[in-house]
C-alpha cells in the first residue's frame, strides 16, 4: 500500500512523522500546521522523485514522501 509521510522540523526541533492515505491529505495537514504556527513557505523543492521539501521561515522545513508498505 502507498502512504504519504509528513515530517520535518519546526524551529530546528524535529516533529513526529504521520502517515496519510493520499498526498492531498498530507498537504492539508501541512496547511494546518503552517496556519497554526504562522509560517510561510519560501521554497518548494523535489530532492528525490517521490519527495517534496517545503522550506519555510523560522528554521522550519517539512517533507512529504511516498512510502510503500507491505
Amino acid at each position: 500500500m502507498k502512504f504519504y509521510e509528513l515530517d520535518g522540523e519546526i524551529n530546528g526541533h524535529p516533529i513526529k512523522g504521520h502517515l496519510y492515505n493520499s498526498r492531498r491529505a498530507a498537504e492539508k495537514a501541512l496547511e494546518v500546521i503552517l496556519y497554526r504556527d504562522d509560517l510561510q513557505v519560501n521554497d518548494d523543492r523535489f530532492p528525490e522523485k517521490h519527495t517534496e521539501e517545503f522550506v519555510c521561515n523560522q528554521y522550519t522545513r517539512f517533507f512529504i514522501r511516498r512510502v510503500i508498505l507491505g
